[in-house]
């Protein structure tokens, strides 16, 4: 009986010694690493990618300016751009963001992935449909990876899905005053574009 109460006891103070070092492990690790800075921009705004990483790499060099986006039905989407229904797999809305890409000075090689481009707001986020910017920007010729040329620009259009299972109905029926903002960067600076 002493020999079981022993070995509880003994098991409940190495409990302990390993909960205490958890602990302090964890403070001690999260004192030493902050939170990624975040910088807020509005639509117009000039926003300059540094040496800022979005999801592959530094895209230094270039920037973004959000032109105008709005909220807009699948099939108001493809009546503004000229195409047809025909697509297996079709958002409910789309949030059509139209961006003024520059090079202003990158390195020779160096472009910009629009794929990894995405939109977030509370609790939600979606990403570009690729069957769609196809159809908005047909001198993209298909492509989702770019480079420009050094001192150029080019307006785009990135319509990204939205889906009604994604949201509460009351913010479905308000989309366009639900706060949702566009990741230019993730790293070292979180940059955004507030689209409303």
């Amino acid at each position: 009986m002493k020999r079981k109460k022993w070995r509880v006891v003994a098991a409940g103070v190495i409990l302990i010694v390993f909960a205490t070092a958890y602990i302090r492990f964890y403070q001690s690790v999260n004192s030493k690493w902050s939170d990624t800075p975040v910088e807020s921009y509005a639509v117009g705004d000039c926003v300059a990618m540094e040496e800022d990483i979005l999801m592959d790499g530094s895209m230094q060099g270039y920037s973004i300016t959000v032109v105008e986006s709005e909220v807009m039905e699948y099939l108001d989407y493809l009546e503004k751009y000229g195409g047809e229904d025909e697509y297996t797999y079709a958002p409910d809305k789309v949030y059509d963001v139209t961006i003024l890409l520059k090079n202003e000075d990158a390195a020779e090689g160096t472009g910009i992935n629009l794929w990894d481009f995405y939109i977030q707001g509370l609790a939600v986020y979606a990403g570009i449909n690729t069957q769609l910017l196809d159809l908005s920007n047909p001198d993209l010729d298909g492509n989702i990876a770019i480079a420009l040329r050094e001192d150029s620009e080019m307006e785009i259009h990135l319509p990204f899905n939205l889906l009604e299972t994604h949201f509460r109905e009351s913010v479905w029926e308000n989309l366009q005053e639900f706060p949702m903002q566009l990741i230019v960067t993730l790293y070292p600076v979180k940059k955004v574009v507030q689209l409303i």
